[in-house]
């Protein structure tokens, strides 16, 4: 997660200013916007948009988990990742942080160093929704919809209307000319390929692995045999219209955690590679 302005939340300045500079020590680029009180920083939240939310669970003015609600509440943040930190936060969150919204949450307890630990962490199991997505879809309207959903979440797209386009994007992909770590297509289209055999192109054509480029597939009906069809075929994961923004997020967010996963290993085997040849 490529976290650039966060939100500080905590009614003790001592806390605020060990969270900040852990924050600023740890998160490259990071713009630590500190506040006392809940009301103020949703005063901030609903005046700017910020990357990730961190608060203690007990606020001067308000529960801590009252305000996470809060925040799901607020136009532009309703997907935002929020960390809550506390001594004391075990069987309360883990009762009520779910419904709350909390993305996760650091025990006070282990100490503040341990804390640059836990954010880096956090940053790599959160950080899905940086890439670059090929989506097919013949309806203007609802290419429209979505185009305008995914970018919102932070995604560079690039839509094509037919299976015959994305044919030529993906052939620019396998030369190395043009790059993306996700292909979204609906599985029926207007045009003489249908977006099952997009993806068998995918898989034999061009011999992309479920790894290394990850396809979720969408259709109208819940047909249970098209999606086994497209399972089989190499869909990755599959989604119903009209379309769930939540879900469609989380099954977004995980396939590009797939797509990282891969690229870092083979970043990993070329590093293996040259220290090899170097010895």
């Amino acid at each position: 997660m490529r976290a650039s302005k966060i939100l500080v939340v905590d009614g003790s300045g001592v806390s605020r200013e060990l969270v900040t500079r852990i924050l600023t020590n740890t998160i490259e680029q990071a713009v630590i916007t500190p506040c006392k009180s809940g009301r103020e920083a949703l005063a901030r939240l609903a005046a700017d948009r910020y990357n990730l939310v961190t608060t203690s669970l007990v606020l001067p003015d308000m529960d801590g988990l009252d305000f996470c609600r809060a925040i799901r509440q607020t136009p532009g943040h309703q997907h935002i990742p929020m960390i809550v930190i506390s001594g004391d936060a075990d069987q309360r969150l883990l009762k009520e942080g779910f419904a709350a919204g909390v993305t996760d949450y650091f025990d006070k307890s282990h100490g503040y160093p341990a804390f640059a630990a836990f954010i880096k962490d956090f940053c790599r199991r959160n950080s899905g929704l940086v890439g670059r997505v090929l989506y097919v879809e013949d309806s203007t309207t609802a290419a429209a919809i979505l185009l305008r959903l995914l970018e919102r979440h932070g995604l560079q797209v690039t839509h094509v209307s037919s299976a015959e386009q994305a044919l030529l994007r993906l052939e620019a992909m396998r030369q190395g000319r043009e790059g993306y770590d996700i292909l979204i297509t609906d599985f029926h289209l207007g045009e003489a390929m249908s977006g099952g055999d997009l993806l068998h192109a995918v898989r034999v054509r061009f011999h992309f692995t479920r790894e290394q480029l990850p396809v979720l597939m969408m259709t109208g009906n819940d047909d249970l045999q098209t999606q086994v069809e497209a399972f089989h075929a190499g869909a990755n994961d599959f989604v119903q219209k009209p379309l769930v923004e939540e879900i469609l997020m989380a099954r977004v967010r995980s396939l590009l955690l797939i797509r990282q996963q891969y690229d870092a290993l083979q970043r990993f085997a070329e590093e293996g590679e040259r220290e090899a040849v170097a010895f």
